[in-house]
């Protein structure tokens, strides 16, 4: 004779119904990508011109002559180029899983329909990838990132640093040893990049940790109105909310304001200049040379949140019971006056 009947009994009977919406757990916000401008780019390279101080100007004996020889000179016009990079983010669904997702009524959207969904978790992890890039990458068809490109020695974009002195980048260094954040240190830097490039940064970009380090500098600091009605160069924010959207600390420096990127390279902090800074991509054909359908696709962050980056999303080849897609973009960063941003290195994060 059955008993009391208990949740238990007919649990398996019984249908789970699920939120209307998905929780991603993972952190894919691209801070600097969404900073940058992004161009279209043409032809084998990622191309610009640069020039460089060589013109003379100086008092001269009454009624001399010009003599091509040595009284004229002129700034070096100096072609700079760096070759494409590329990055790709594939996924692909069986028909069966499609099929089945598809007629799950009770599931999310994000979860039925399986190719949206698998097309949003690409797209934010190629935009994530990418951003860490725009730091640490190194070339060979990688982007080459800040690290390289704001580097005072070696070579960017085809031209040796060692030639030109405006081309070596502002560096800030301890030689691989750890030390505090100082707002001296920031002080130095910024002063270096106004007397080099004539203008301040106009964003100031590092790890999370670097910028709660910036923060306890001035915890005791108020606000204060200054003669001229500027605000302290600390922070003349106090109170805002920082935001999340943007990565957006709620902390400025001398009005520059802080952004904390999680891809940010260990121990630096970057003081940049976004006028001179580019990320370029060829745009991408809406079709192959096999007539393989394509279109172009926005890359986001895993909350959906656009970054201005456009890729060539494309359906590969059908060959059995399966969908399979990828996205592909070919970018570069450019960075367009080397010494109008700035690199404090060996900063302490702990």
């Amino acid at each position: 004779m059955a008993g009391l009947e208990v949740l238990s009994d007919v649990t398996s009977a019984l249908s789970t119904e699920f939120d209307e919406r998905v929780f991603k757990q993972m952190n894919r916000k691209s801070v600097l990508l969404s900073l940058l401008t992004k161009k279209p780019g043409k032809g084998n390279a990622c191309a610009w011109d640069v020039v460089f101080s060589d013109a003379s100007a100086d008092t001269y004996t009454e009624g001399a002559d010009v003599t091509t020889a040595t009284d004229t000179d002129q700034d070096l016009k100096i072609p700079a180029s760096i070759s494409w990079g590329w990055y790709r983010s594939n996924f692909g669904v069986s028909g069966l899983a499609k099929a089945v997702a598809a007629n799950s009524p009770l599931s999310p959207d994000y979860v039925t329909d399986l190719i949206a969904g698998d097309l949003l978790g690409s797209a934010s992890k190629l935009a994530s990838v990418i951003n860490g890039k725009l730091y640490d990458g190194t070339g060979a068809g990688h982007i080459i990132g800040l690290d390289s490109a704001l580097a005072a020695t070696g070579t960017y974009a085809n031209i040796a640093k060692g030639s030109y002195a405006e081309w070596a980048g502002n560096v800030l260094a301890n030689g691989g040893i750890s030390r505090n954040l100082t707002k001296d240190l920031m002080d130095q830097m910024e002063s270096t990049i106004y007397t080099d490039a004539g203008e301040s940064p106009s964003v100031i970009v590092t790890t999370p940790a670097i910028c709660r380090k910036y923060e306890q500098l001035f915890d005791s600091v108020t606000r204060m109105a200054l003669p001229s009605g500027d605000m302290s160069p600390a922070r003349a924010n106090l109170g805002m909310v920082p935001d999340n959207m943007t990565g957006f600390s709620g902390y400025t420096y001398k009005g520059i304001p802080v952004f904390r990127d999680k891809d940010a390279t260990s121990g630096h902090m970057y003081m940049l200049n976004l006028e001179y800074l580019e990320l370029c991509s060829l745009p991408p054909p809406m079709a192959d040379d096999t007539g393989v359908a394509s279109r172009r696709e926005e890359l986001s962050d895993e909350q959906g949140r656009r970054v201005g980056l456009e890729v060539h999303y494309q359906t590969l080849a059908k060959t059995g019971d399966s969908d399979r897609f990828s996205l592909v973009v070919y970018p570069q960063l450019k960075n367009m006056k080397v010494c109008a941003h700035g690199l404090i290195d060996d900063i302490s994060e702990s």
